[in-house]
């Protein structure tokens, strides 16, 4: 329920930002328009990590394992 509400909040403030971003670029606002895709950068790089597997980021931490045995080599 939390992830839906994520991308909900996520597609909601995406549209937001196009919306705005076309207004600037309509009003020659150069600056906002710099700015505000910036944002919309942070906003799709959140909603990737979100949205991703977290098969990767969950992974226990590897207490014991033989990682720094061969470092030698």
């Amino acid at each position: 329920m939390k992830e839906a509400a994520l991308k909900d909040d996520h597609e909601a403030t995406l549209g937001w930002l196009d919306d705005s971003l076309e207004w600037s670029r309509l009003k020659g606002r150069t600056r906002l328009m710099t700015f505000l895709n910036l944002v919309r950068t942070e906003v799709l790089f959140e909603k990737d990590f979100t949205e991703s597997p977290r098969s990767i980021r969950n992974r226990a931490p590897a207490t014991g394992s033989s990682f720094g045995t061969n470092r030698g080599i």
